[in-house]
């Protein structure tokens, strides 16, 4: 029984100049309308506009402070995109992406004054050497999919516990989408792909001109999916404040899928590592499901991460529901708790639209919403 993790990968921008084998009884099938065209098997010429509109109601607990909201992207972040591709020959192609990520509670852009913060790249491929994309675009960390809320920034403890803002100065991180960057896929072969990505500072006065440099290897075949990854980092003024411009954040990341077709099973590991002397080391283990029942899906996500500091460690549980009305459309529920330890204060928001938690204060949240891909 030949199932496989290619789909969901090339969903998330690492394998997609592979071909993709989206079978319909994969549980990743069901997610791939919100990725939008381009992702996986494309040939000929096409221009499209695609996008998600995602609302939810949630109610948020840290430690007592409570909050009742309606917000914008609990499951897929929403969004408007335009993908262009040309076919200069059967072997070689040319395709663009522009990508604006907005809050639909409120009509406001996602990034303030960017009209194009999630994606802005062109680029060229080859089925014979691979493919070289410019612009702003997914990075060479650990890709969305390892995680079953797929990396959502508003409703998923593994994207949050990625942080680094409490390791001490000048530490930074692997950012999903990368601007200034340049990145090479290589051609699979024997079901290996590898990526090279360099990413220039917006603001070199200060430090090296590098933002962000990594590589990435993964092995897709069949069921099994497994991937590792390295990124040096430095922060970018022109991102926003920086207390040290020079200092090195050196990102690991290991990964591996196992897709039996109507379940999907997945466990990361990664590991964040300012070169600062008095800086700390988090890292951060996690174990996901992924099971389609009929109309349903059901997801599940357990992370630990754990600091050098002193007390400063967390466990988040999130489990939730999609319930699909059509292929692209679900409604969905969603309930995590976060236990903190003394110096920890973790929560499933990594934009802090809800209180933030004191150290030490558990969090809870409860959501239900709805989104539409088209």
């Amino acid at each position: 029984m030949k199932k496989t993790i290619k789909a969901a990968a090339a969903a998330a921008g690492l394998l997609a100049l592979a071909p993709s084998l989206c079978h319909a009884d994969s549980v990743f099938s069901s997610l791939m309308p919100a990725f939008g065209p381009g992702y996986g098997s494309v040939s000929g010429n096409l221009v499209s506009i695609y996008g998600t509109v995602d609302e939810y109601i949630d109610h948020y607990n840290a430690g007592g402070q409570t909050a009742t909201r309606l917000l914008s992207g609990g499951a897929w972040t929403s969004k408007i995109g335009i993908y262009g591709r040309e076919e200069l020959t059967p072997r070689l192609s040319v395709h663009f992406r522009l990508e604006n990520g907005f809050n639909a509670n409120d009509g406001t852009f996602g990034a303030p004054n960017t009209m194009f913060n999630r994606a802005a790249y062109v680029g060229i491929a080859s089925k014979d050497w691979g493919g070289i994309d410019l612009g702003k675009q997914f990075g060479v960390g650990l890709q969305l999919f390892v995680d079953p809320f797929f990396g959502v920034s508003k409703l998923s403890p593994w994207t949050y516990f990625g942080s680094v803002s409490d390791l001490g100065r000048g530490a930074s991180t692997v950012e999903a989408r990368v601007s200034n960057a340049a990145v090479y896929t290589s051609p699979s072969l024997a079901g290996f792909t590898a990526q090279l990505l360099y990413a220039f500072k917006g603001d070199q006065s200060e430090g090296p001109a590098a933002q962000n440099r990594g590589g990435a290897l993964t092995y897709a075949n069949g069921p099994l999916y497994v991937s590792a990854s390295f990124n040096q980092t430095w922060c970018d003024p022109s991102a926003g404040a920086c207390t040290d411009t020079t200092t090195r954040t050196d990102s690991f990341g290991a990964a591996m899928i196992y897709d039996m077709g109507r379940y999907a099973v997945s466990a990361s590991w990664q590991l964040f590592d300012p070169r600062y002397a008095q800086d700390f080391v988090a890292r951060e283990y996690s174990l996901g499901s992924l099971a389609r029942f009929g109309a349903h899906m059901f997801r599940g996500s357990l992370v630990y991460r754990d600091v050098t500091q002193t007390a400063n460690h967390a466990v988040g549980l999130q489990i939730g529901d999609d319930y699909f009305l059509s292929k692209r459309t679900a409604l969905y529920a969603r309930v995590s708790v976060i236990k903190n330890a003394a110096n920890s204060q973790m929560t499933n928001d990594l934009y802090g639209s809800g209180p933030l938690p004191a150290k030490g204060a558990s969090v809870t949240d409860f959501a239900l919403g709805v989104y539409h891909n088209f």
